[in-house]
């Protein structure tokens, strides 16, 4: 009889793992198409002009999706929960490092090569550890460290061809450096903000704030705000609705059950699908490295997976 009471609860755990996965699996794969929706933009917009329009169309998208509430949230406790002084600073913090991270990211390409930066973002996954340790007091164990330190060395491997050839400049490494510590910091707050609000609000704030933000600094720079061709705007549209509102707000559900920890090494894989579209797209040639940093970069992520760090716990 009660081998027959818990399975039921076992398959309803299963099932739930399944669909974290799956979330985190599709999400990835949207948000690995960025570079090519970029590159679609890039000849009309400035990097800035890009991420603005990018912001404001999935604010409005996720506007409306805030506005069909979860069955199981009413309206006026989501209200309320908004108001939560923790909750405003939380969702404060999290727009302006998604933002800035965002900025830096997109400067720090115009300061140094490309091979560098995808070096210096492989960084982050080192940070978001670091931070859930040292501010929420969550220790990773050692084969989560493990999968993750050979996940990170994959990324680098995709990148250390061109970093032998082209030295860059301090500065620019310095940005991207940077950029990869802002980022590290948003799994950690969405994580802590997924416990009062959903994910679509939570983003929607996020998307909002750095619309104001960028937007601003376009308004004193003078750049271009918009599109002038059919190409442009499939891109940044593509660029909205895909990757911002589709990938991210799937990767926020994933989280649910899924560590930030575990997420943000997992994000680890978009330099690898980017690689492959380059290939595959633009006849971008693959190098010994690339193909070692692939195999590296799945090697990392399946120890890491297998590790009791990758589960959300209850407090978290």
């Amino acid at each position: 009889m009660i081998n027959q009471l818990r399975l039921p609860q076992q398959q309803t755990l299963t099932r739930t793992a399944i669909d974290s996965y799956v979330c985190l699996a599709v999400g990835l794969l949207a948000l690995s198409f960025a570079p090519i929706f970029v590159r679609l933009s890039a000849g009309e917009l400035s990097p800035l002009g890009i991420i603005f329009n990018r912001f404001w169309m999935a604010t409005i998208v996720l506007g409306i999706l805030h506005e069909i509430p979860d069955s199981n949230q009413s309206q006026s406790d989501l209200e309320k929960q908004v108001k939560n002084g923790k909750t405003v600073i939380l969702l404060l913090l999290l727009g302006t490092f998604f933002s800035l991270g965002l900025i830096l990211w997109a400067w720090s390409l115009t300061q140094t090569t490309i091979a560098k930066s995808t070096i210096m973002s492989s960084l982050t996954p080192g940070f978001t550890a670091l931070g859930w340790w040292l501010i929420w007091g969550k220790r990773p164990d050692k084969r989560f460290l493990i999968g993750m330190g050979v996940t990170m060395v994959g990324v680098m491997s995709l990148g250390v061809s061109d970093f032998c050839l082209d030295s860059g400049n301090i500065e620019g490494d310095a940005i991207a450096l940077l950029s990869a510590v802002l980022f590290s910091a948003y799994p950690l707050i969405l994580e802590q903000l997924q416990k009062e609000l959903n994910s679509k609000t939570i983003l929607m704030w996020c998307c909002l704030m750095g619309t104001v933000f960028i937007f601003s600094i376009l308004l004193i720079t003078g750049e271009r705000l918009f599109p002038v061709s059919w190409n442009g705007w499939l891109g940044v549209i593509s660029l909205a609705l895909l990757c911002q509102v589709l990938g991210l707000v799937l990767i926020a559900e994933c989280m649910k059950q899924l560590s930030a920890v575990f997420v943000s090494v997992s994000y680890l894989f978009l330099p690898v699908l980017s690689s492959i579209y380059g290939w595959v797209f633009f006849a971008e040639s693959l190098s010994f490295y690339n193909w070692l940093g692939f195999a590296l970069v799945l090697l990392g992520i399946y120890v890491a997976k297998k590790s009791q760090t990758i589960v959300k716990t209850v407090d978290g």
